[in-house]
């Protein structure tokens, strides 16, 4: 497949349910421009952006990289922006897990972006994020939470080991979560999916918590 391809072919899709965005080309790297409206699920309007949408040469493999353009979002981490404008919307695990599950232009837009964007209008008009994540290592923590579904940080951790450490607990052994299933009924998938989609990045992740 050459670069880009996917993306140009998920673009074409994106341009009818985002009429209000054109594709171009910016030194040879493709480049969704103009606006996007948030709307609630009954349709009702919310408020509108203006963004740019790069597509990075790796895609469907990693997120493109989004940036707001009408001078609404302060370059600032405390905003979930980058120094460079670009968005933080997912940490490095969250991002590798999604994408080995299979992402589109048009369901990056109306899930990540669009819920992006609708906790920046929250913030402006409440002066606080709602359910926000918080920033570096917490944040982090937080997504493992998530994605294991538990509550316990020690168990957490002992997930994040098995797959910094390459030593899965053995199948019919009691899971690590202390649900008292075994393990290859239990938490296994996830830590298998987990391990496949991003084990360098937990890698990395386990050892800036050590």
């Amino acid at each position: 497949m050459e670069p880009y391809e996917q993306f140009l072919n998920d673009a074409s899709a994106a341009l009818l349910d985002f009429p209000e965005l054109r594709l171009s080309l910016t030194d040879g790297i493709p480049v969704l421009t103009g606006f996007v409206d948030l709307l609630t699920k009954e349709g009702d309007f919310v408020d509108r952006y203006e963004i740019e949408i790069h597509a990075p040469i790796d895609y469907p493999k990693s997120y493109p990289r989004v940036y707001e353009t009408g001078g609404r979002l302060p370059w600032n981490i405390d905003f979930h922006v980058y120094p460079d404008g670009s968005f933080c919307i997912a940490v490095p695990a969250q991002e590798r897990v999604d994408c080995s599950r299979g992402i589109n232009l048009t369901g990056f837009i109306q899930s990540q972006v669009s819920g992006f964007l609708f906790s920046q209008t929250f913030r402006s008009r409440n002066g606080y994020f709602y359910q926000e994540r918080s920033h570096g290592t917490m944040g982090k923590l937080q997504f493992y939470d998530e994605y294991f579904g538990l509550q316990e940080g020690m168990m957490v951790l002992n997930a994040m080991k098995m797959i910094a450490t390459n030593n899965e607990q053995r199948g019919h052994t009691p899971c690590f979560c202390g649900s008292q299933r075994k393990f290859q009924k239990c938490h296994r998938r996830a830590v298998r999916e987990l391990t496949k989609a991003a084990a360098s990045i937990v890698t990395a992740d386990w050892n800036e918590i050590l």
